[in-house]
């Protein structure tokens, strides 16, 4: 089983792409803090994908500093680069998602600009197109 749940803070606003086939792809990264024996903390920055519509909810509604509970699954690249050496990435996949603590503060609406929608939370996420 490879299931992830992590409960963070967004370390940067996402960043939306659509592939040339119409798929929406966001990517942002998220701080996680576990404490150590000896009573420090310890950050751990994980890099976050979504697809679909969990992208274009997650771009739309999330902020650098918000917190958020991220549930997904892990995946691991490696590929070779340009100098023959190895590359490697992680990332978590998300299925669902979930608003916890306070709101970041977001620039005001413009006044002709209707208020948008409610965030939904738990978005499904379809398939991964891999």
């Amino acid at each position: 089983m490879n299931k992830a749940t992590l409960l963070g803070n967004v370390g940067r606003d996402p960043e939306l792409i659509q592939t040339t086939t119409g798929v929406s792809i966001v990517k942002f990264s998220l701080a996680t803090n576990r404490k150590l024996k000896n009573g420090d903390k310890k950050t751990t920055w994980h890099n976050i994908k979504a697809f679909n519509k969990t992208a274009e909810v997650l771009n739309e509604y999330v902020k650098q500093g918000q917190q958020i509970v991220i549930e997904g699954s892990i995946n691991n690249e490696t590929w070779e680069k340009d100098d023959g050496t190895k590359g490697f990435t992680s990332e978590v996949l998300v299925d669902n998602f979930h608003f916890v603590g306070a709101k970041v503060d977001s620039p005001a609406p413009q006044p002709a600009a209707a208020a948008p929608a409610t965030p939904v939370q738990g978005v499904d996420l379809e398939s991964p197109p891999f």
